[in-house]
């Protein structure tokens, strides 16, 4: 009897909660960094945000579109 699983752990479902500047990755299911010239300001996504308009973060990681800094030519 006590090897049974009870049918409301059966239904658990696990909540991964990324912090800002990481998105989950779906595949791994794993906080990963947004990469560079990316920003993700929420917790808990799945996707980072590009900068706008050709600008560039110096980092991976990035938690503002204020992170997005000049135009780079290199980047």
């Amino acid at each position: 009897m006590y090897n049974q699983v009870s049918p409301t752990l059966r239904n658990f479902l696990i909540v991964v909660t990324c912090s800002g500047g990481k998105y989950l990755n779906l595949d791994s299911g794993m906080c990963k960094p947004c990469e560079r010239n990316f920003y993700q300001p929420s917790t808990a996504e799945s996707v980072c945000y590009k900068c706008p308009g050709g600008t560039h973060t110096e980092k991976e990681g990035s938690t503002d579109s204020t992170q997005c800094l000049g135009k780079c030519g290199h980047c």
